[in-house]
């Protein structure tokens, strides 16, 4: 991939970047690329500089300290705003989905990311401004201008295996790095021959092996405070100020690798959305009309056809009801024909039937069949996703 806008690494939760408590990027002007530590104290207050806003007057002697911390103080103002007003989460856009043939087949290993916004855990915004192209095998960072470390031109690039029927998770984060290199002014002691003179902001995308905290905890209904009180608010007689962020990933969907690398992807599972009134407004004296529809929409017609083989595809993107999705055969799982035996073993199964059958059964089954274990969980975890798919 080039360009810095996005970089794409393998990484687990809690790994470089995670930046404390109020800021997802590096300092401006501090050099580097990534998001580097902010040595925060008070969740509330982010830098300690944070709260500093230069005061210009006739006659001062201006560094470029003086003027960078106009820009830090503003940044840090916008993310604490964003934290505690607006959270974290997708935004809009940012959908992902399997890189397919023209004749509707998936190319291996690869996603396509769509442009989007989001707001990180630490009040950055992440704007992905254009479609973006993945392979989940990658290792290492892509991009130009200076900004990441430069590829090995002898090495070739390294891949990452992953593992048939676990879940993975593509994730999202804020980055940054200095950029336009300018001839530095010959005046002091210092030999530095030129400066970086702009901080580019972008993003970086990962693999994660596992969820990041802020999701394993969940949300808690008890704790939609937003429009209503709770028994925290009655307890300690106002509203308790956010938790502050630990990790800078947002989860823009979960996928699975069949061994040939055909991917499965869902993409509402794990996607924490933030909340937004940027699409809502209203006229006074014109009729209107109610706008909410089935949640059967383009995007969840798209994951459920990812669970299916090529030949079925088709029929669940062109399903009105999803009903008839759920009543398909379970033999039209994707992988389910790659493995022998593992038709007859799920037998005349519906997909809706398959979700809920017992897994122990059809495991001991299998083996009378000879058909390994891990091709019937993945069925089985496959005909569970059209299930949340398909019934709202």
């Amino acid at each position: 991939m080039t360009g810095y806008e996005h970089t794409i690494r393998p990484v687990a939760p809690g790994g470089p970047g995670g930046c404390g408590c109020g800021c997802g990027g590096g300092d401006a002007g501090t050099g580097g690329s990534g998001s580097g530590g902010c040595g925060c104290g008070d969740c509330l207050a982010g830098h300690a500089t944070g709260r500093l806003r230069p005061r210009w007057f006739g006659g001062q002697l201006v560094g470029p300290e003086d003027l960078t911390q106009t820009g830090v103080w503003l940044l840090e103002r916008m993310r604490r705003h964003n934290r505690l007003l607006h959270g974290w989460g997708v935004v809009c856009g940012a959908t992902v989905n399997p890189v397919r043939f023209g004749d509707g087949g998936r190319l291996p290993w690869l996603l396509d990311v769509s442009a989007g916004y989001v707001l990180g855990p630490y009040g950055d915004e992440i704007v992905i401004e254009h479609p973006v192209r993945v392979d989940v095998r990658d290792a290492l960072p892509g991009g130009t201008e200076g900004c990441p470390p430069p590829t090995d031109p002898w090495c070739a690039p390294v891949r990452r295996r992953r593992e048939p029927g676990r879940t993975y998770y593509l994730a999202v984060r804020y980055d940054e790095c200095l950029t336009a290199p300018v001839a530095a002014a010959g005046c002091g002691c210092e030999d530095t021959a030129c400066e970086y003179s702009r901080v580019r902001e972008g993003f970086e995308l990962g693999v994660l092996d596992t969820l990041p905290p802020a999701y394993l905890e969940g949300i808690d209904d008890t704790r939609q405070e937003t429009t209503g009180c709770s028994s925290r608010i009655t307890d300690n007689g106002t509203r308790p100020c956010p938790s502050c962020p630990t990790d800078p990933w947002v989860v823009l969907a979960d996928f699975t690798a069949a061994a040939d690398g055909r991917l499965t992807v869902d993409p509402l599972y794990n996607r924490r959305f933030a909340a937004s009134f940027g699409g809502f407004g209203f006229y006074c004296g014109q009729p209107g009309e109610s706008l909410a529809g089935s949640r059967w929409g383009e995007v969840t017609r798209q994951a459920a056809a990812h669970a299916f083989d090529d030949s079925r595809a088709e029929d669940v993107l062109t399903a009105d009801d999803p009903a008839a999705v759920r009543a398909l055969p379970a033999r039209a799982l994707l992988a389910v024909a790659d493995t022998p035996h593992l038709g007859d073993v799920l037998g005349e199964r519906t997909v809706a039937e398959l979700a809920r059958a017992d897994a122990a059964t059809l495991i001991e089954r299998a083996r009378a069949a000879a058909v390994p274990p891990g091709p019937v969980l993945t069925a089985i975890d496959r005909a569970n996703l059209v299930l949340r798919l398909t019934e709202g």
